[in-house]
């Protein structure tokens, strides 16, 4: 790939990293605006849009060699979209309700983000849902 070379983070990792920056900066700034309207309700979604091929890769984790990292009896199938998730915010976590342990502090600074490819961009969206467990508060 283009501009990728053996010391830089993979390409999806940077990608996603940023649109997470982005997302959460969007977030803040228009918290600001809509400190005053108590019933204004955002959620936001990271999501890269992609007309890439998506693959997902199945293999059993004993498959994989300890001396050489190669994985043996896998299977490549087409995906219309996955989910991402992984610690991609720098940002300080503050905590709503308190939290105490250390799985919290992990769990606070995980950020999924979703990459579709642009055919399956309609599917992706009707049938995505929010539940609770998800909701994070902005400090």
């Amino acid at each position: 790939v283009p501009g990728q070379d053996a010391k830089a983070k993979p390409m999806l990792e940077r990608v996603a990293a940023e649109v997470v920056s982005a997302t959460e900066g969007l977030a803040v700034e228009e918290k600001s605006l809509l400190v005053r309207q108590s019933d204004a309700l955002r959620m936001y979604f990271n999501v890269i849009v992609t007309t890439a091929s998506i693959k997902v890769c199945s293999f059993d984790p004993k498959g994989v060699s300890i001396d050489d990292g190669t994985v043996k009896d896998m299977e490549f199938a087409e995906a219309p979209y996955v989910r991402f998730r992984k610690q991609l915010s720098t940002r300080e976590v503050k905590w709503h309700p308190p939290a105490i342990n250390d799985t919290a502090v992990v769990r606070a600074k995980e950020n999924t983000v979703f990459v579709v490819n642009s055919g399956a961009l309609l599917d992706f969206l009707s049938a995505f849902e929010v539940d609770n467990h998800s909701l994070r508060y902005l400090p």
